[in-house]
């Protein structure tokens, strides 16, 4: 879990938040994948 916070903390960083950012749509596609793979975890 540790790893994935931090994976999903450093694209946070790397780009402006959903809000602000137009293109959101790889932004929640990754959250998703980040909680499926937190769930089988």
């Amino acid at each position: 879990y540790k790893e994935i916070h931090k994976s999903y903390t450093s694209l946070h960083y790397q780009f402006p938040p959903p809000l602000k950012k137009p293109n959101t749509m790889a932004f929640n596609v990754y959250t998703i994948e980040s909680l499926d793979s937190n769930e089988s975890i």
